[in-house]
């Protein structure tokens, strides 16, 4: 594995790791309201987006 991919890694793990921590203190603070929003959904998609990238990068070095 690769020094720039290890450090892609770190960073998408970082950033799903806080977009968690946030809803799971929406989730359990009965008295927040915060909705849901575009900008929360495009920070979801961007994780999901860099996975795929991390686990496609992973397959074609395996397939070498």
């Amino acid at each position: 594995m690769t020094p720039e991919l290890k450090k892609q890694i770190k960073k998408v793990r970082a950033a799903a790791r806080e977009q968690s921590d946030k809803w799971w203190d929406i989730i359990c603070d009965e008295d927040s309201f915060e909705p849901y929003t575009d900008d929360d959904q495009d920070k979801v998609d961007n994780i999901v987006s860099q996975y795929d990238s991390i686990i496609n990068q992973l397959l074609q070095a395996k397939s070498k």
